[in-house]
């Protein structure tokens, strides 16, 4: 099944050039409570900075944490670069929690590639369709991973960056997305916090505080703290911030690393 066929079949259509899976409605407290947290954060950005994403002014005071996901972005490139020599372009990408988009349209504008930017987020994907409407091999997704339709054995790798955390449950999202992969597809995820059994209860209480500080104590509710434990399939490090080899490149190259794994889950080809 192709992108026209599934948007056909399922009498798909599109508003300010996104495609709604869902009705907005149930979602909207959530995504008001994600606003008001960015806004305070200091993370809403003006147009012109979101297209130049990761990179920003190193006067901008989240430079450096940019900085990290670009060094990121960068090792994940090489990577596709490298399985492109196996798989005939274009490759099928899904960004699940892409928000607007951004890092979508950055591997679009690098790779051969047909990338959905898959969010819950009317506003921030409304915005990137603004943004980066020029770019033809990237379309836009509001919908429930759960829920709504998506086409199975259709993509070749899913994205998910920083966005573990705000999934109750990883056992039911990773079944969901391998029957959304083709056989050998994978999921990768960068910039997501893990936590030892001890760890987890004590960011909790530090969560807490934090939002009740920011004046947002429901983001507790849409916040989850995950350990490897909660990884049922088999996964991969593909990245690990705390070996010590990357410690000393780190040192030594005086590079901004990220301080998350990157970690790589596959499904069988006899799947």
């Amino acid at each position: 099944m192709e992108l026209l066929e599934f948007l056909n079949t399922n009498r798909i259509h599109s508003k300010n050039g996104v495609f709604y899976l869902s009705e907005p409605g149930p979602y909207l407290p959530q995504e008001k409570a994600f606003h008001e947290l960015k806004e305070k954060e200091g993370h809403l950005y003006s147009d012109e900075e979101l297209r130049s994403l990761p990179d920003l002014d190193p006067q901008h005071p989240w430079h450096r944490d940019w900085l990290k996901r670009k060094n990121i972005l960068i090792r994940l490139e090489k990577y596709f670069l490298k399985k492109l020599k196996k798989i005939p372009p274009p490759i099928k990408i899904l960004d699940l929690g892409s928000g607007n988009g951004w890092m979508a349209n950055w591997m679009t504008t690098r790779l051969p590639s047909e990338t959905w930017a898959f969010d819950i987020n009317r506003q921030e994907l409304e915005t990137g369709s603004r943004l980066f409407h020029n770019n033809h091999n990237l379309k836009f997704f509001y919908g429930n991973i759960f829920k709504d339709p998506l086409p199975e054995d259709y993509f070749h790798f899913i994205l998910m960056s920083g966005t573990t955390q705000y999934f109750y449950n990883l056992t039911p999202l990773f079944q969901r997305l391998m029957s959304l992969l083709k056989k050998g597809g994978e999921i990768h995820i960068i910039e997501s916090p893990w936590y030892s059994k001890h760890a987890q209860h004590q960011a909790k209480k530090t969560s807490q505080i934090y939002y009740q500080q920011l004046g947002l104590p429901q983001m507790v509710s849409f916040y989850f703290y995950h350990t490897y434990r909660g990884i049922i399939l088999p996964f991969h490090r593909l990245y690990h911030p705390q070996s010590f080899y990357n410690k000393i490149i780190s040192f030594f190259q005086r590079r901004s690393s990220s301080a998350y794994p990157w970690l790589r889950l596959t499904k069988s080809n006899s799947s």
